[in-house]
């Protein structure tokens, strides 16, 4: 299946329904660019995304003046082919280039899976959903009172957005969250708690989600990755579209992405 939609465009509007629920939640969105901030002074809780062909360096000076008036870190993850056209301006406005991003997709027909030995619930209570937000924030290391401001209750109370959570023997594993647009559907946030890494719980609950989504009509996947976790994808069958390339402010210190 081809994807309707760009995947830059997807993207932005999947970030901004997961992030909508946050405390201090800004977003503007267009076809080719979005700012999405939590307002945690936290860069992985605020994202500014550009794959624009128009003034893409005005659009990025923009940007990087919100983020900063702020006084916030974000990271700025921009197309790998405006790689020319942005990079001077962005040593020029104090931004450091940190590294590569795949952006993924998924768009073969998926096949039912059974999670077997897993109990696997979507989230849909403020219990549960404190639950999914400790799993998050011992994953990235952040602390749990900002990734709970980040991810309230709006993100389940309003449409488009599912919380998933897998646990064993009554012990939450790992989490993950989804944004479906029609029959595309947006992988987000998958965390495993740091204890339970490496052992595929989370790739039994992300095979799980895709088949659960796919039974409701999806057809094809999309998820912004990192360069440790591409193998995982890749294991699972999604394929590398393009590159992101993720810049940030020269004094701001990159944490674990995603």
């Amino acid at each position: 299946m081809k994807l309707s939609v760009p995947l830059w465009q997807l993207a932005g509007e999947g970030l901004a329904l997961c992030y909508r629920g946050a405390a201090a939640y800004e977003a503007e969105i267009s076809h080719n660019s979005a700012l999405i901030l939590s307002g945690e002074p936290y860069p992985d809780l605020n994202y500014f995304l550009l794959d624009d062909r128009i003034f893409p360096e005005i659009k990025l000076c923009r940007a990087v003046e919100k983020i900063r008036l702020r006084q916030i870190p974000a990271l700025c993850l921009i197309a790998a082919d405006l790689k020319e056209r942005i990079a001077e301006t962005a040593c020029k406005l104090g931004l450091v280039h940190a590294c590569n991003m795949p952006v993924m997709t998924y768009t073969s027909e998926f096949a039912l899976y059974d999670a077997g030995g897993y109990e696997i619930e979507i989230v849909g209570n403020a219990k549960m959903l404190k639950t999914a937000n400790r799993l998050t924030a011992s994953a990235f290391n952040l602390p749990v009172a900002s990734v709970e401001r980040v991810f309230g209750p709006g993100i389940i109370d309003g449409p488009g957005v599912q919380v998933f959570i897998a646990s064993r023997d009554n012990t939450p594993l790992c989490t993950v969250q989804t944004t479906t647009a029609g029959n595309i559907c947006g992988i987000w946030g998958m965390a495993t708690a740091p204890e339970f890494q490496h052992q595929n719980d989370g790739k039994s609950l992300l095979q799980y989600v895709m088949s659960y989504h796919s039974l409701k009509g999806v057809k094809a996947f999309y998820l912004l990755g990192t360069e440790a976790g591409q193998p995982f994808y890749e294991d699972i069958g999604f394929q590398t579209q393009t590159e992101a390339m993720v810049w940030v402010d020269r004094e701001c210190p990159l944490v674990n992405s995603r």
